[in-house]
């Protein structure tokens, strides 16, 4: 299986970034573990024990540039139209999405059946979902499962890669980067675009509409990013192998610190710009092999299943039993840590279960009926993400 993985590594590195996610998306069970932050409402929230894990989402979005420029690239300068490339992204986003929202519905109704939600925004909520577009709800661009505005976001920067991928040279592709590199910097700093998050971090932005601004100065610096290193990659590789554990290393580490208020803006910042990319160019050329290659392959596989699905089958499982939401406020026989573990066992199988019988067998077949048959062996096998994920 992972001779069919062209970045095995890569794989690591988006399932470290998977599972960071998760974790701050899961509070009730990660809480005895997690970094609490004061809100500026005076309330206190559980960010998990990853506090830098919202810069996930840039990650993934610079892994998505650089897989997708790989796989793609050439087919856009040859002529493949925007529609169809398009097309091939909502075969690979959509099924697994679908699932989540279906999740996330059964959860919803029975809010509905005990009067927590009106049948209009329920219905409203549930077909902007439907077509993959953020609600006019002032709480959340996707209140049915809240990590898709990451989805959405990377949606549009897929587009504007169809439609001038024919045309992206070199020259435009550095002054795309630079430009909305800037816009970056000046952005987080000056905290526009719905850059304000004191205490949880200078960039956790992008998934209000009070900050979707935010969410496309963020995808559009870090997916450029990636189809320029995928560039400079493909040109001049590293000299040598880095260790691929170490790397994996690195990009947990960097998503579980917590540096001072004072710094959190200077850390995002060139976590952002300078050293996720360097991260990705180095681990595409990080080889990993034996047990280590097929752990970060499993891992790789069901990342985005375990993105887009961690939290509805969170809220889901809070809601099948009730005192699951308070397992680690009560005494117990079982460590701390146990819940939280557990939970992450039973994402990652559902996950892999979705993806090997649910999602493959879905866009193999929406790749034969939409795609002409000779792109669906391509279509289904580049390691495509995005997955990312995401907040």
């Amino acid at each position: 299986m992972s001779e069919k993985r062209a970045f095995v590594t890569l794989d690591g590195l988006r399932g470290i970034a998977a599972l960071a996610v998760v974790t701050r998306h899961a509070p009730n069970f990660f809480d005895s573990i997690a970094v609490h932050v004061l809100q500026p409402n005076g309330s206190i929230i559980s960010v998990g024990p990853f506090f830098e894990s919202y810069l996930a989402v840039d990650f993934f979005f610079a892994l998505s540039g650089f897989v997708l420029a790989h796989a793609y690239g050439d087919r856009l300068r040859k002529g493949m139209s925007a529609a169809r490339f398009m097309t091939v992204r909502m075969i690979r986003l959509y099924p697994l999405y679908f699932v989540a929202l279906l999740v996330s519905a059964v959860v919803a109704q029975r809010l509905w059946a005990h009067g927590h939600l009106s049948t209009a925004l329920l219905t409203r909520d549930f077909i902007f979902g439907l077509l993959f577009l953020p609600t006019p709800n002032p709480a959340a661009l996707f209140p049915l499962n809240a990590p898709a505005w990451s989805l959405f976001d990377e949606l549009l920067a897929n587009t504007l890669f169809g439609v001038i991928g024919k045309r992206l040279n070199t020259t435009l592709l550095v002054a795309i980067v630079s430009a909305t590199g800037l816009t970056l910097l000046y952005a987080v700093n000056q905290r526009l675009l719905g850059f304000a998050s004191p205490g949880r971090g200078a960039m956790d932005a992008g998934f209000e509409w009070t900050s979707i601004g935010a969410g496309v100065a963020r995808v559009s610096y870090s997916f450029f990013a990636g189809i320029l290193i995928y560039r400079i990659w493909k040109i001049k590789r590293p000299k040598g192998s880095v260790p691929p554990l170490l790397v994996v290393i690195v990009l947990g580490a960097i998503l579980a610190v917590h540096p001072p208020q004072g710094f959190q803006t200077a850390f995002d910042l060139v976590s952002t710009i300078i050293v996720f990319p360097c991260l990705i160019y180095i681990g595409a050329s990080s080889r990993a092999s034996g047990v280590l290659a097929r752990a970060f392959t499993w891992f790789g596989l069901a990342s985005y299943a375990i993105y887009v699905l961690q939290a509805p089958l969170y809220r889901f499982i809070l809601l099948a039993d009730a005192k699951l939401a308070t397992i680690t406020k009560i005494p117990n026989p079982f460590p701390s840590w146990l819940p939280a573990l557990a939970f992450v066992v039973f994402a990652f199988i559902v996950a892999v279960f979705c993806d090997k019988y649910i999602d493959r067998p879905v866009r193999e077949f929406a790749t034969r009926l939409l795609v002409r048959p000779t792109s669906v062996s391509s279509s289904l096998n580049p390691p495509i993400t995005s997955e990312s994920g995401r907040e």
